[in-house]
């Protein structure tokens, strides 16, 4: 899939000059091996230049990204994001998008495998199940 003639100029300024631009091929390459449709592609293209702005303005280099660097990205910048339009928006896309990036750069060993986080209860855990989203009921 061309780049250029995929998404919005901005959104190629921001992924072409992120940390994330070397791995944007093989981020592709994974979707098109899922034969994902190329439209999806293309959305999600510009999910993860919009992830890559984001990474950006906080010089967040790629061998610190996780799960935990996702979800601040879709519940701290989301709710109050003023990227420049057109930009996604909507998080379940830009979850699925972000999971797909994720298993990439594990694929290519530039981030680590997750770490099991430990299994708490109500009963162990200092939050109420209310409060945390760790607690397994």
């Amino acid at each position: 899939m061309n780049l250029s003639a995929s998404i919005p100029p901005t959104h190629q300024a921001w992924l072409l000059k992120s940390p994330l631009a070397p791995h944007v091929h093989a981020f592709t390459t994974h979707l098109q091996n899922g034969r994902y449709a190329a439209k999806t592609i293309k959305g999600y293209i510009s999910c993860i230049a919009h992830f890559a702005q984001w990474m950006s303005q906080g010089n967040l280099p790629v061998h610190r990204l996780d799960e935990h660097m996702v979800a601040q990205f879709l519940v701290h910048h989301l709710p109050r994001c003023d990227c420049s339009p057109p930009v996604m928006r909507v998080p379940h896309v830009l979850r699925a998008a972000l999971v797909h990036l994720l298993v990439v750069l594990r694929e290519q060993g530039v981030i680590a495998e997750p770490t099991p986080r430990p299994a708490t209860s109500p009963t162990n855990c200092a939050a109420t199940t209310s409060t945390c989203s760790r607690c397994v009921v």
